[in-house]
């Protein structure tokens, strides 16, 4: 029998069977991307007698059918559409309700618009003035990673479902692509059992500016979405 090494068995991903289709998952939850979520619990078949958003009656001709996104039980009239469902980590399309229609095209455009963005990442300047460049771990995508400009410059890097808050900063006076003068951010986040804030200003470099303005606007929409789903 051929044997492995231990750490494919508490690191990487693995393919698994679910009762909705096949997902692949993170061997270790501590691995898990910010935006996984789980497989919602599927309704009953026999305590729901009734299409959740018709009403309609199910009958031998009129089938329950399970969406994959809220697990609720709909005739095939209110669940016929086929969708990727990225943030469950499903390896094909999955049947939703029309209800989550709209969540799953949003979901989908997180990961076809916005991850892009924060792992191509920007620069900023942190405390002290010192230029850093901040990205999404494009790998794990769960943690913005820091890379100081100067040799002895460090910036520990953030667990996005650390996040405790984020707060924009803006200037009046300032005018760029947000439109309302976003200069910065103060984000405070755990780190072990310590909460700790994190100042991200824009760069002053016109070159620059636009890139750390949508890469904020877009870190804000993300958080955003991770407290929702928590």
């Amino acid at each position: 029998m051929a044997s492995y090494p231990s750490t494919l068995l508490t690191s990487g991903k693995k393919l698994v069977s679910s009762k909705s289709g096949l997902r692949m998952l993170c061997v270790n939850d501590a691995e898990k991307s910010a935006f996984e979520i789980n497989e919602p619990n599927w309704q009953v078949d026999c305590e729901q007698p009734v299409c959740n958003k018709c009403s309609k009656k199910f009958t031998f001709k009129i089938r329950r059918h399970h969406c994959r996104r809220c697990g609720k039980i709909f005739c095939s009239d209110c669940c016929k559409n086929k969708l990727a469902l990225p943030r469950l980590s499903f390896v094909d399309p999955q049947l939703v309700c029309t209800d989550c229609l709209h969540v799953a095209k949003k979901e989908i455009s997180l990961y076809e618009n916005l991850v892009p963005i924060l792992t191509k990442g920007a620069e900023f300047l942190a405390k002290e003035n010192q230029s850093v460049f901040c990205k999404l771990d494009v790998k794990s995508l769960r943690e913005l990673v820091f890379n100081c400009l100067s040799p002895d410059g460090y910036l520990e890097g953030v667990l996005l479902r650390e996040i405790e808050s984020f707060q924009c900063l803006t200037d009046p006076l300032e005018q760029n692509v947000d439109g309302v003068g976003l200069v910065g951010v103060n984000i405070k986040y755990k780190s072990g059992v310590e909460l700790k804030t994190l100042k991200l200003m824009v760069p002053n470099s016109i070159i620059n500016r636009k890139d750390a303005v949508t890469f904020l606007l877009t870190l804000q929409k993300v958080v955003r979405l991770i407290f929702d789903s928590s």
